[in-house]
């Protein structure tokens, strides 16, 4: 519907089959639009998805950080202190706070412990 006011004219008009040429253009967007959604979905059901190479139960596990090793310990503590009061989301940003907090004369016994880890990896590794 359009309509138009100008020096003492007025002109409305609403003509459906005036305007097919933008009706048109909109209808082979559209058809466009559904074409390249059917060729996205095909092309996405033709990829089949590689299975990632699984490690063998028997492999060594891989070390645990510092940050790992204060985290254990942290949690157990927390969880004993409070009954188990918070959820997980909670726990970890306390406990990332805390680690932040720290110095490293405070991070140095579990730095100790991620370095034992990491020699026990490979010695287990290199055993395997």
């Amino acid at each position: 519907f359009i309509q138009r006011e100008s020096v003492g004219l007025s002109l409305s008009y609403c003509d459906k089959n005036s305007d097919t040429s933008t009706n048109k253009k909109l209808s082979k967007r559209k058809a466009s639009q559904k074409n390249k959604l059917q060729q996205g979905n095909a092309k996405k059901q033709k990829k089949t998805k590689q299975s990632r190479h699984k490690k063998p139960n028997d492999y060594p596990r891989r070390p645990l950080s510092a940050y790992n090793f204060f985290f254990k310990k942290e949690r157990t503590r927390l969880i004993k202190e409070t009954g188990n009061k918070h959820n997980f989301q909670e726990l970890t940003q306390l406990i990332a706070f805390k680690w932040k907090e720290l110095n490293e004369g405070e991070k140095t016994p579990f730095k100790e412990e991620a370095q034992a880890d990491s020699i026990r990896y490979r010695t287990e590794r290199l055993a395997y």
